[in-house]
């Protein structure tokens, strides 16, 4: 039987220029759950340490300038392994942590772990905040299994939000890669996570968490979400340059090149912002073929 109380869970929360409304609530949630949280803020000439003086187990580093997801959030592994952390929850600004979802993200992961499962990674089921309905990608998963009363998929990667690690993994396959910057961060970690350990990355089906991965629309019946012009350019340049890696699964690489030339058709149509779209696909495709991060 593990003890929650044996172990040093940290949180690690990644802002830029937030929605304080939101913001708080999350912060509220999850420091009241883990042992400390490590707030790394990316917002640029901002110092927000006041926002936080009245809450005592948060950390909070602001960085003045916007590093990227992947190297805030390494700061913030960081801080927790010097402090002797035995497991880290990753956390966005804008997402609310149910109550007890990190003990029972703890409690699950031993399950998983005692029960002879290849677990690496362990996070919950992200549900459409707009519609309540849980956000699939069947593509992506390995299989299903039962045990007990608990339900679970084996993915190949999840999403960042409330994702569960035991921090020596960061010293086994390394940090997040922050070339990278923001997009697809996570699932380079799970695809190198499997390829150096041969550890896999499972889904909670009773653990619900509300998120948006940002507004989408239907493309000749497949789902797309829509991207500023600044975040497109990383998703083209990142995926031309994950593509080439021999340990990235070909069903990840197929199934995000189909969305992606869908993007390419119809972002250049898009009468706002037609052409600030068209300079980030040149550029994107420029920089992800000369394999330049």
């Amino acid at each position: 039987m593990y003890n929650r109380t044996d172990y040093k869970i940290g949180g690690v929360m990644v802002l830029f220029k937030p929605n304080w409304d939101i913001t708080n609530k999350a912060v509220i949630s999850l420091s009241a759950q883990v042992d400390q949280l490590c707030i790394i803020d990316n917002t640029p000439d901002i110092d927000n340490s006041s926002s936080f003086k009245d809450i005592e187990n948060i950390h909070y580093i602001p960085l003045k300038e916007n590093r990227g997801i992947a190297a805030a959030q390494n700061i913030g592994i960081d801080y927790l392994k010097e402090q002797m952390f035995n497991f880290i929850v990753f956390s966005d600004q804008d997402s609310i942590a149910p109550q007890e979802l990190v003990y029972k993200l703890f409690s699950e992961f031993f399950i998983l772990k005692n029960s002879n499962c290849n677990i690496g990674i362990l996070g919950p089921t992200p549900v459409n905040r707009a519609t309540g309905t849980p956000y699939e990608n069947k593509k992506k998963y390995i299989r299903n299994l039962r045990i007990g009363n608990n339900d679970y998929i084996e993915s190949q990667s999840i999403i960042s939000s409330f994702s569960f690690i035991p921090i020596l993994l960061f010293d086994k396959i390394g940090y997040y890669k922050e070339d990278l910057f923001i997009d697809f961060v996570e699932n380079e970690w799970c695809f190198r996570l499997t390829h150096l350990t041969g550890l896999s990355a499972y889904i909670s089906r009773q653990l619900l968490i509300q998120h948006e991965l940002g507004k989408s629309r239907f493309l000749l019946g497949k789902q797309i979400n829509i991207s500023t012009p600044f975040r497109l350019y990383f998703q083209i340049r990142n995926y031309l340059w994950l593509r080439r890696l021999n340990y990235v699964p070909k069903e990840w690489k197929t199934q995000v090149w189909n969305k992606m030339i869908l993007k390419l058709i119809y972002y250049p149509i898009i009468p706002s912002k037609r052409l600030n779209y068209i300079k980030s696909i040149i550029n994107g495709i420029k920089d992800g073929l000369k394999y330049k991060l």
